[in-house]
């Protein structure tokens, strides 16, 4: 069997970049798309592979998108895809009441409708090719709580796992699957302006039972594990990567 191929958005930097990293160890084929191909063409030589194992898709999914287009850029031949993470995201934290219409839409097309369209469009690929496959969402503490000075980012992330749930019952009978893992608070760009706050990170290593910071690496291991056989009987599920935030 060939390895699998999976796209990964927001390969660039942080999850993404850990996502990517982790499935290239794996065996598998990997393209990554990504506002910044700078990043992504010094990833390649840093974990050196090769441009058939991973390719480069350079994309701003903030802006709209013919998605079955995009599937079909990807899909060379030989190259159908087997899976998809959508680990794109971006942060805006102001009160509610400040939000404008615009940063709303924004957050929400960036967190749910892209993912939406663009797994939706693999899935069509998929069916029409007679193949499974594995659609795998970042989902967030945000999508089971409140956080406070994030509700654009929180209304996005609680309705991934609708999406999840959807898609999961819609194409099972495809042999598709589709699950979520809901990171904690991890290290990466679009925590920094929070954590570089003493007293924000105090409050958080306090409040999670393991006591720590999760690294992206912890997060693409729970992918890589929802991308693969060993997950062929789960759908429509999500793997808290947390720390234990959620159960304390």
């Amino acid at each position: 069997m060939s390895a699998p191929h999976v796209l990964v958005t927001g390969a660039s930097r942080g999850i993404g970049l850990a996502i990517a990293e982790r499935l290239l160890h794996d065996g598998a084929s990997v393209t990554l798309a990504a506002r910044s191909s700078d990043s992504m063409s010094e990833f390649r030589a840093r974990v050196g592979v090769s441009e058939a194992r991973c390719r480069m898709v350079q994309i701003d999914l903030s802006r709209s998108q013919d998605f079955d287009d995009l599937v079909a850029a990807v899909e060379e031949p030989g190259q159908r895809l087997d899976g998809v993470v959508h680990a794109a995201g971006t942060q805006l934290r102001k009160p509610a009441i400040e939000v404008g219409e615009e940063e709303l839409i924004r957050l929400l097309r960036i967190h749910l409708v892209v993912p939406y369209l663009l797994s939706t469009a693999v899935a069509r690929s998929q069916i029409a090719g007679g193949r499974g496959g594995s659609h795998v969402f970042i989902a967030s503490l945000g999508s089971s709580i409140a956080i406070p000075n994030a509700s654009p980012y929180t209304a996005a992330k609680s309705g991934v796992m609708g999406v999840v749930r959807s898609l999961a019952v819609e194409l099972a009978p495809h042999g598709i699957r589709a699950n979520a893992v809901a990171p904690g608070y991890v290290r990466t760009d679009l925590t920094a302006d929070l954590l570089s706050s003493s007293d924000q990170r105090e409050r958080i290593l306090g409040r999670t039972p393991l006591g720590r910071l999760g690294q992206p690496r912890e997060v693409a291991a729970a992918v890589s594990f929802l991308l693969g056989g060993d997950s062929s009987f789960v759908t429509g599920e999500v793997l808290r990567v947390d720390g234990g935030w959620l159960s304390a």
